[in-house]
């Protein structure tokens, strides 16, 4: 499942002076230089590692066929659901992060007695997409 990106740590700025002789301007420059290499190199390749990590790893994999029941525990992405019972709570990893993908084998509905934020009955072969706000899991239809 995805995971949230982490706020890389960006080099610090350097310190430069208002330098008037020839010597503080080189330092200044040398210093600036080292800190657009460092940037543009290590720190830039970090985002980019985990942008194109979290890029990879969305929404490929299917898990097993979850039974519809009061709580239901997705471990991937996706998950066809079978069965008739109402739904009112859907638990995740904590770490988890994104949509998950419920395709409907049964005519299960949501409820909202857990956190379920609308609501809704499923249709058998609809793809029903849920995001979650921290909250609630807000269904498509």
């Amino acid at each position: 499942m995805n995971a949230p990106i982490g706020k890389p740590q960006s080099p610090s700025f350097p310190q430069v002076g208002p330098g008037r002789k020839y010597e503080d301007v080189l330092k200044s420059m040398n210093a600036l230089g080292l800190y657009l290499r460092q940037f543009t190199g290590p720190y830039l390749d970090q985002i980019l590692s985990q942008i194109i990590n979290q890029l990879n790893t969305q929404v490929q994999s299917v898990g097993p066929i979850l039974p519809s029941a009061a709580t239901i525990i997705p471990t991937n992405p996706v998950h066809h659901v079978s069965g008739v019972a109402a739904i009112d709570t859907i638990s995740i990893d904590p770490a988890f992060s994104g949509p998950i993908f419920l395709i409907p084998d049964g005519a299960w509905t949501l409820t909202t007695g857990g956190n379920i934020g609308k609501a809704t009955s499923a249709v058998v072969g609809q793809v029903m997409t849920l995001v979650f706000d921290y909250e609630f899991w807000w269904p498509s239809y």
